[in-house]
């Protein structure tokens, strides 16, 4: 009787750990094909474009800003700059960078001043041409010609641009909540008032509003810039993960700063930081476009890693 219920024990816990292994054989999947694409690699390279991309960004954003708001005055001036300083790390350093920009963009007039937009918009673009390059790696894809690589590159920056400025106002609508209750004609509407005094609610508001910004961020590139049509249906599951884990790495992100990064001071210090903040960023938008393919397109891993593929099929073979 006891070697019977030894047996059976037995053979229930190996039916339990082949359910188990077949029930994560997916998630099993996906880590190799992240692993097997060299995405941790790939994301030091496209943390080193998102930051040789900034000041040219910073620049047609500040640009675009003054063609569609108009000349800037110094209020206006000192608020762009605190809502751009909202996409970078919390460090006062990002302002001598957006500086550098304002500067760079206020010494040009005229044909000059376009020619810097133009300049700036083109230099912006090239991060889009390199997210494309690693994502020919996770779709299996060939890289667009020439000419229509540039093209997605630059109407992504040209949208890119307009996005930004909705986004940054998306996400001051908690703010914007309390100070409408400081409107006469406003704060008199029942349940106005106890509505944005409740800090629960413009909580709730505020991590809802930061969510859907990230997901149109994330949506807009899963959807434009690889070289492969995909449909909403193929996008949604990457952009959602990516969005949370942006949010739950923005959250976390000056404690680890504080904690582990306190040593760094000046602008070495703060370039340092900024490359980390880009990294861990890059690594989020891989693990997305990751999901997508392997998720929704059912695009499998490699063998091995690409080292080793690229190896074997350029070996010559041996009779």
């Amino acid at each position: 009787m006891q070697a019977s219920s030894a047996k059976k024990k037995q053979s229930g816990s190996r039916v339990f750990l082949a359910g188990f292994l077949k029930n994560t054989r997916p998630l099993q999947d996906l880590f190799n094909k992240f692993s097997n694409d060299w995405d941790m690699n790939a994301a030091s390279g496209l943390a080193y474009n998102l930051m040789t991309a900034m000041v040219p960004i910073v620049i047609a954003l500040v640009a675009v800003f003054g063609l569609t708001v108009g000349n800037l005055d110094a209020r206006a001036t000192s608020d762009l700059i605190a809502r751009i300083q909202q996409i970078f790390p919390g460090t006062g350093q990002a302002t001598d960078i957006i500086s550098i920009a304002l500067k760079s963009l206020s010494q040009r007039a005229g044909i000059l001043g376009i020619l810097a937009v133009l300049a700036a918009i083109f230099g912006g673009s090239r991060l889009f041409v390199s997210i494309e390059g690693y994502f020919d790696i996770i779709y299996r894809t060939a890289p667009r010609k020439f000419l229509a690589q540039n093209v997605m590159a630059i109407l992504m920056m040209v949208a890119f641009l307009f996005l930004i400025p909705l986004m940054a106002f998306a996400s001051s609508a908690p703010a914007l909540l309390q100070s409408l209750a400081t409107i006469p004609l406003i704060n008199q509407i029942p349940g106005v008032v106890q509505l944005t005094n409740n800090a629960f609610v413009l909580g709730l508001a505020g991590i809802f509003t930061s969510l859907l910004i990230a997901w149109i961020l994330f949506e807009s590139i899963y959807i434009v810039v690889p070289n492969q049509r995909l449909s909403f249906r193929h996008s949604w599951r990457g952009a959602v993960v990516a969005a949370i884990g942006l949010e739950i790495f923005l959250a976390l992100f000056p404690f680890y700063t504080t904690h582990f990064m306190g040593s760094y001071t000046g602008t070495a210090g703060f370039l340092l930081i900024l490359l980390v903040f880009f990294y861990y960023f890059a690594v989020i938008l891989l693990i997305g476009a990751e999901i997508n393919a392997y998720a929704a397109l059912g695009i499998p891993p490699l063998p091995d890693n690409i080292a080793v593929v690229l190896r074997d099929a350029t070996q010559p073979r041996t009779e």
